[in-house]
Parts: structure tokens; C-alpha cells; sequence
């Protein structure tokens, strides 16, 4: 087990610092204090042999330039849309940041993505290495009220695992759905292939039922015998070429005693890697990466349309303007606390 640290860039004239935390198995995760970014994350496969699973980018620049499409970074302070950037708690309506088509997409302009984070500290056991990020998230940044205390630790083992826990405390109430966004290809970030021969199984039947914007309209239905039913492994391929555009929020099924349980929910396999997504939250997002367009990446690869796939735990959509839907309103006094775990094998 091993941390080490080095230059990553500079951003709004502070310096950034990039770690890559490594197991004894080669497999290493590398991170950015800029938005708390995954750079690379090199995994090997059943016969040992190692690739970069993540797409990316080389030049510190591209990463601290929007729009991009937050390629391994932390989202928030609300992950996916707000509709019309706006949202009304105790008869107090907040206009946020409108940076897509009039909605707020991924906490706005200066999302998590945007910021330099701090570092608060490393640890190394025989079997760990962590790395604990913090960020302090001002009243009325983008728009959001309340000042937000966010820490992010990232905790690499020898059993293949990649842990994010994400923590937030707040002095007013205000939404919070924080996820990562990372896009994956079992193949290496720079194949040839795009990920429509990976294999996904989702465990879960419902989904968010969404209008035109891509905005969920308050509605939930089965996707059990359809296109995007992959509550059995199921290759890739028919969907891409059936829907070319996937971008669908899966309700992840638990009891109330077990709403905050860490769940496994979702599974991509291919090319002698599987990879396995759990988490304590209530749906899962899949995106499949339609939106990529001659994106100069890392060691000169270029991504185009599903070269990477999403799977982005977080709340419901837009619930803070849903009633019905589970609220994601943290009060003062209480804690947000977000696991997300990648298991590799």
C-alpha cells in the first residue's frame, strides 16, 4: 500500500495537488484536489495484465475548463437537473445558477466540480490508503442556500475495492444529492471499442419517468421486458442500437429499516474485468455516454460517443420540486453521508 503526491496545476490561483493511492495487487486510483476528480483508475484484468478504466484528460486545463463532461468528478451541490433553477423551501424560493437550457445541471457553472478542494489528510494500513478531501461550499454559491461542510474519502484496499464516502453537514436547509462521475470502459479509457460489448445487470425493476428536458416529471414505471430492463446481464449492444441515447435514473428497491444500507446495484463485466457498484442511496443513474464528441483525452486517445459509460448513484431527480418523491432536504443538525463503493475482479 502507498500514497504519493505531486503538481497537478494551478486554478483561480491556487495551487493543485494530485495523489495516486496504490494497493499490492497494481491496482492504483490517482485524484485531484480540483473537484475531487478520479484521473485515472488502473485495474488489472484476470490475467493480470493492467489498464486505465477511466476516461480523462492530460492537460490540467481541459479538466479546469467549462463545459466539460465532468469526467470523474464530484457532483454537487445537487447531482443531475433542477428544473427552471429554482427551488422553495419554507415559502423561500432560491434562483440558482441556469447552466442548460433554463435547468441546473450538476449543482451549476461552479459546481463541486469547479473547486479546489482541500486536503485534509492521508492514512496507509497494510491493507488501506486513504485520502480525505474537504470543501467548504458558501451560502449562495450558484444560488443554494446554507454554508455545506463536505468531506470526501476515498479509501483504496487490497481486495480491489475503491470506497468514496461523501459527508456534508449544513447551517440551513438546502438539498444535497452528491454523486461521482466517473465514465468507465473495461477495455482501457483509450480502446478502440466503444462499451456496447460490456455486459450491465442493474438490480432494479422501476425508473424515473422524464419529459423532453431530460427532467423526471414525477412519474415511475416498470422497465421489466423492455430495451432497458437489465435485471438479468445483458450485453450492451441491442440497447445502444435500439436507443443510441441512454440517460435513465433506476430507483434502487429497499425497505424503509433499510434506506441507508449499502446495497450492491449495479455490474458491468467485460474483458476480464467486473466491475460492481453499491451504495446507500436511492437511485442509481445510467448514462451511456452518447454525448461524447472528439474529446482529446489522455495519451492521445480520442472519446467519441460511448466510449465511456456512467452508473452515478444519487437521490431522485429534481425532488426538491417533486413532493411526492423522497425528499432530499438536509436540515441543520443532520448529516448527509454518501458511500459509494467500486469492486473490481
Amino acid at each position: 500500500m502507498n500514497i504519493t503526491k505531486k503538481h497537478h496545476g494551478n486554478f483561480r490561483n491556487k495551487d493543485v495537488s494530485i495523489y495516486t493511492l496504490s494497493n499490492d495487487n497494481n491496482m492504483t486510483v490517482t485524484i485531484s484536489e480540483l473537484g475531487g476528480i478520479i484521473v485515472s483508475l488502473i485495474v488489472p484484468d484476470d490475467k493480470g495484465e493492467t489498464k486505465d478504466v477511466v476516461l480523462g484528460y492530460d492537460d490540467f486545463n481541459q479538466y479546469a475548463t467549462q463545459p466539460n463532461p465532468f469526467f470523474g468528478a464530484i457532483v454537487g451541490r445537487v447531482a443531475n437537473r433542477i428544473r427552471g433553477a429554482s427551488y422553495t423551501i419554507n415559502g423561500k424560493t432560491y434562483k440558482l445558477d441556469a447552466n442548460e437550457n433554463g435547468n441546473t445541471l450538476h449543482g451549476g457553472t461552479n459546481s463541486y466540480s469547479m473547486r479546489v478542494w482541500d486536503t485534509k489528510s492521508t492514512d496507509t494500513t497494510k491493507d488501506s490508503t486513504s485520502l480525505v478531501l474537504s470543501l467548504l461550499d458558501p451560502d449562495g454559491e450558484q444560488g443554494f442556500g446554507g454554508n455545506v461542510n463536505v468531506t470526501a474519502t476515498y479509501t483504496l484496499s487490497n481486495d480491489n475495492t475503491l470506497k468514496l464516502e461523501m459527508i456534508a453537514t449544513t447551517d440551513q436547509e438546502t438539498p444535497i444529492s452528491f454523486t461521482a462521475h466517473s465514465y468507465f470502459n473495461l477495455n482501457g479509457h483509450d480502446s478502440s471499442e466503444d462499451t456496447s460489448k460490456h455486459t450491465l445487470q442493474v438490480n432494479a425493476e422501476k425508473r424515473l419517468d422524464k419529459n423532453d428536458d431530460s427532467i423526471p416529471n414525477g412519474d415511475i414505471s416498470s422497465i421489466l421486458n423492455t430495451n432497458l430492463d437489465f435485471t438479468k446481464p445483458q450485453s450492451l449492444e441491442r440497447s445502444y442500437k435500439e436507443i443510441q441515447a441512454i440517460d435513465v435514473s433506476y430507483i434502487i428497491p429497499k425497505e424503509e429499516k433499510d434506506a441507508s444500507k449499502v446495497v450492491e446495484v449495479a455490474t458491468i463485466s467485460g474483458y476480464g474485468r467486473t466491475m460492481s457498484v453499491s451504495t446507500n442511496e436511492k437511485t442509481i443513474h445510467f448514462y451511456n455516454g452518447c454525448g461524447l464528441s472528439n474529446q482529446k483525452g489522455k495519451n492521445g486517445a480520442v472519446y467519441n460517443a460511448c466510449a465511456g459509460l456512467c452508473l452515478e448513484p444519487k437521490g431522485y431527480v429534481n425532488s426538491v420540486n417533486i413532493d411526492h418523491f423522497p425528499s432530499d432536504i438536509l436540515k441543520p443538525g443532520e448529516e448527509y453521508n454518501h458511500t459509494i463503493i467500486y469492486a473490481f475482479s
